[in-house]
């Protein structure tokens, strides 16, 4: 009788590179995910002042209700949790901790290097635009709006157009430069 195999641990839909769409100096320019034999792993890229610096491999943990990494360096540990938004846009949540406790939140959104061209062009129009705005999703679909006179008006005007035409319910992803919590 042959061994049994194990299960794969992991959502497939993460593989793959994945680029900061807000990227920092101080933050996480892209990673990879990859499956290995036990699971899968993060291979990360922080911006730096001569380019992009590899900090190395971590694995991803699915114990809790969205994935997980962690990533310890100077005093700091960062607990990374992964949202998958659409196949092709994730939602990265940094906590960190200083000295074993928590100080500070970041959130960014990452696009897969997989996404098409006319959405690569609809985020580079939403940054460069200027005004209030917001940028809502659903799976298949996007809409923004901006040069709004409110944030909450850009809000609503984004998610009311990307739901005319879903077929699912659509969410915000970006309001103003910032990711959508």
């Amino acid at each position: 009788m042959l061994p049994a195999t194990p299960a794969a641990v992991g959502d497939e839909r993460l593989i793959g590179t994945w680029t900061n769409l807000m990227p920092r100096s101080d933050g996480i320019r892209r990673f990879e995910i990859v499956r290995d034999p036990q699971g899968m792993n993060v291979h990360l890229w922080y911006d730096c002042p001569s380019g992009d610096c590899d900090v190395g491999h971590y694995r991803l943990d699915f114990s809790g209700s969205t994935p997980t990494y962690e990533y310890n360096s100077s005093n700091r540990r960062r607990v990374t949790h992964l949202t998958l938004q659409t196949l092709n846009v994730l939602h990265v949540r940094i906590e960190l901790f200083e000295n074993g406790a928590w100080y500070k939140r970041n959130h960014w959104v990452f696009t897969k290097s997989t996404i098409s061209e006319t959405l690569k062009s609809a985020f580079s129009r939403y940054f460069e635009a200027s005004g209030e705005k917001a940028f809502a999703m659903a799976p298949g679909m996007y809409s923004y709006q901006h040069s709004q006179a409110s944030l909450d008006s850009a809000k609503q005007k984004a998610l009311e157009h990307c739901e005319k035409r879903a077929a699912r319910s659509c969410f915000l992803i970006l309001v103003n430069n910032d990711p959508a919590e």
